[in-house]
């Protein structure tokens, strides 16, 4: 006879259904970046989010070298020092847009 409560088995059952993997969490948090996700994706990464620090921390790095690397792309190249030249100036930006 049950007694109402549930069991750990049957929580983490329901949690790998409702959440991806961390695994899955890396690509999605990289998609996130990039473009709008559909509202239940967006949803499943809340629900993964709330249980694993270490893909928090893993958003908030991306979300910070993101960041960062359009600040090199826009303010960097531009104030870089009058002591190099046009073609130094300009294969540094190169290098900027090559970069994934």
């Amino acid at each position: 006879m049950s007694t109402g409560s549930t069991s750990p088995g049957s929580i983490r059952r329901v949690f790998r259904i409702v959440s991806p993997t961390c695994e899955d969490m890396t690509e999605l948090i990289s998609a996130m970046l990039e473009r709008k996700l559909p509202l239940r994706t967006q949803l499943r990464m809340r629900v993964h989010f709330l249980y694993f620090s270490y893909c928090r921390r893993v958003r908030e790095h991306l979300a910070f070298l993101r960041r960062a690397a359009r600040l090199l792309e826009t303010d960097e190249v531009n104030s870089v020092p009058e002591g190099l030249g046009n073609a130094e100036k300009e294969r540094m930006r190169q290098a900027l847009r090559e970069q994934p």
